[in-house]
């Protein structure tokens, strides 16, 4: 905190005797191949924790898991060491890492945000990011979200980054000079700079909101080590990305420097110390730059709320967002759907068939609504057994139906409304993606006539049992790619009319930006005739493991480019129909959606529980959705009228 006359001080001569004992707590120490890292990862496995070393190198990462075993076995009580790949400038490897480790491990007492690399030449990580600011901040920021749950679970726990005393030095910090998109406009020590503020800002703005969330037991912490003879230092002397800076690291050289335990002691005193408060920072004693640990103030930016609010916000444009407030949403908090009847389009497999059987579930009459007889009546009859062994189970019914056929949605409409007196919800869900350009019987192009033009014409015909229940709701699945979506909107661009004007990637992102259009222009029509029984969301899975992955990738032999994305894609580890199909799930059901609400997966927009997102700015645009609208009538043939 600013004011350090009012906490107290950190007991004198400070050092690794003075560390509590960690028996039975659970710790992850990034970059604990060397330096810092490993001198922490040590001294907290020497007094009982259980430590993984996550290091990017393997051959480095388990030579120090062989040296600490050595070192630890003369220690009677020591803890175990163990060695786990993770590689900070990778998001996938992040989130794989997190994934395992919450698969093997219930809780976690103790993150280390240690890793770090320092200048060198231009470069993007894996995910096309500057390579400092993607492995000193942006990977912590991923890590510590998707490990958070597991944090929350194990109070007392603490989260420690380590900065660095040249976070003083950082250039006036905005968003748009904090990722260098450019070999231009890269300088090696403002980019260092820059992480190592992040480092900072993130740790004030995550401690301010635990406090304000109200989650107890939970403590944020950052630390420097002043200045100390590591790897990092002799790797960053050997870069040939810029004169300067081999000439701060040879001045370095020649200057005296602490040892790696003494630079260690202000991370193990924030890791574990008794005064430790959300926010504070520690570093050496003697000019912020040797000697044991003390509580220090941070620099005048580094505590400015609004460019904490801003970096925290950086985060989440870029998908790395966490909740704090609330356990993560799954299908276990659904209410219940007794009495329901609904409606889920492609209800036969991957993100359809999940969220049709957990309605089911949850005792709704759920209507499967599938353009395949075989396939649909296979579907109706595995939930079936497995609604036989449900306690207060629903019912499921196949119904055909070909959302990329007029014809045949008129007609499903009309066999449905014969049937029931009322629809709850209707899940549009069914979708194709790529593919050669094909026309459906109407005329219109397969991707943009069964992923959007269908569920318009199926929701404008059963809109009226919509409005006779008591609380109805709308929800239509878009994608992560409506994002990509470049359309300019007028009748003779927004559908592709032959196969020189189509392009695969191009049709499947309009389709789904088209499904977002709707949901929003729906919404604005509901609210502005006072129709309240009614509400409309959408939401997208993120990166699933579903069979309209695995359809793409086998049936784009036309496109290499196609072909390419797909066999790409293939390589990233994808979530499951049963994750991917929770934003849907909550959009549905949860008691907090509002109309014109977008969901999404929490980490990246690909992976995790539902969160609230924001759409793409395209998307919102009321002229652009008027139009798609007049557009969509004059197709269908069908006057979609929204009134009392």
């Amino acid at each position: 905190m600013s004011d350090l006359s009012s906490r107290p001080p950190v007991p004198d001569n400070w050092d690794a005797s003075h560390i509590p004992s960690q028996k039975g707590r659970i710790a992850v120490v990034t970059g604990a191949n060397s330096g810092i890292g490993y001198e922490t990862a040590l001294e907290l496995a020497r007094k009982g924790a259980h430590v993984i070393l996550a290091c990017r190198n393997e051959e480095r990462g388990r030579e120090a898991e062989t040296k600490l075993r050595e070192t630890l076995s003369s220690t009677p009580e020591a803890g175990q060491v163990e060695f786990v790949k993770l590689d900070l400038g990778d998001l996938n490897s992040v989130h794989k890492f997190s994934e395992d480790f919450k698969k093997s491990h219930d809780r976690l007492d103790l993150l280390i945000n240690n890793a770090g690399i320092m200048g060198g030449a231009w470069g993007l990580s894996f995910d096309g990011y500057e390579r400092q600011f993607a492995t000193n901040h942006l990977g912590h920021f991923a890590l510590t979200a998707q490990l958070f749950p597991l944090l929350k679970q194990s109070k007392p726990s603490r989260i420690v980054n380590v900065s660095s005393i040249v976070h003083r030095s950082a250039p006036t910090w905005n968003e748009d000079d904090i990722v260098v998109t450019s070999e231009e406009k890269y300088r090696e020590m403002d980019n260092y700079g820059v992480t190592k503020l992040s480092n900072i800002l993130f740790t004030k703005e995550l401690a301010r909101r635990i406090k304000f969330a109200g989650v107890e037991g939970v403590t944020a912490a950052a630390c420097h080590p002043g200045v100390t003879a590591t790897n990092l230092a002799t790797a960053s002397a050997s870069n040939s990305g810029g004169w300067l800076w081999w000439l701060v690291y040879k001045v370095t050289d020649l200057s005296p420097r602490q040892s790696c335990p003494m630079g260690a002691l202000p991370t193990l005193y924030a890791a574990t110390g008794n005064e430790v408060e959300g926010g504070d920072f520690f570093g050496p004693k003697h000019l912020k730059t040797f000697g044991y640990p003390v509580r220090e103030d941070p620099s005048e930016m580094s505590k400015s709320e609004s460019e904490q609010h801003s970096n925290y916000g950086r985060q989440f444009q870029q998908g790395h967002n966490f909740s704090i407030s609330s356990a993560d949403w799954n299908a276990t908090h659904i209410p219940s759907q007794k009495g329901k009847i609904v409606i889920v389009t492609g209800a036969n497999s991957g993100i359809g068939f999940i969220t049709a059987l957990e309605l089911a579930c949850k005792g709704a009459h759920v209507v499967l609504a599938c353009r395949n007889r075989e396939r649909g009546l296979k579907a109706e009859t595995d939930i079936r057994a497995i609604l036989a062994s449900t306690h207060d189970a629903g019912t499921a019914k196949f119904m055909l139906v070909d959302v990329g056929d007029l014809s045949s949605v008129r007609k499903f409409c009309e066999t449905f409304k014969k049937m029931h007196p009322r629809l709850d919800l209707l899940v549009n869900n069914a979708g194709i993606v790529g593919g050669r350009y094909t026309k459906t019987v109407d005329g219109y192009e397969l991707q943009f006539a069964t992923n959007y033009l269908g569920h318009f014409a199926l929701t404008a015909q059963l809109f009226d049992l919509l409005k006779q229940s008591e609380s109805s709701r709308v929800v239509t699945v878009s994608s992560l790619l409506h994002r990509h979506a470049t359309l300019v909107y007028d009748e003779n661009k927004i559908m592709a009319d032959s196969a020189k004007e189509y392009g695969q990637l191009a049709s499947y992102c309009v389709s789904k930006l088209c499904n977002l259009m709707f949901m929003l222009e729906l919404d604005r029509r509901l609210k502005a005739v006072g129709i309240k029984n009614v509400t409309t969301a959408a939401a997208h899975p993120g990166y699933c493991n579903t069979k309209i992955m695995k359809k793409g990738a086998d049936t784009n032999g036309d496109s290499w480019f196609w072909w390419f994305v797909f066999r790409a894609v293939a390589v990233a580890p994808p979530q499951s129909p049963e994750k991917g199909a929770l934003p849907t799930l909550y959009a549905a059901t949860a008691n907090d959606v509002k109309g014109g609400d977008y969901y999404g997966p929490k980490y990246m927009q690909c992976y995790g529980s539902p969160i609230r997102e924001d759409p793409s700015t395209l998307s919102k645009s009321e002229e652009a959705a008027t139009k798609l609208w007049a557009f969509s009538e004059k197709l269908t043939e069908l006057r979609f009228e929204v009134v009392k």
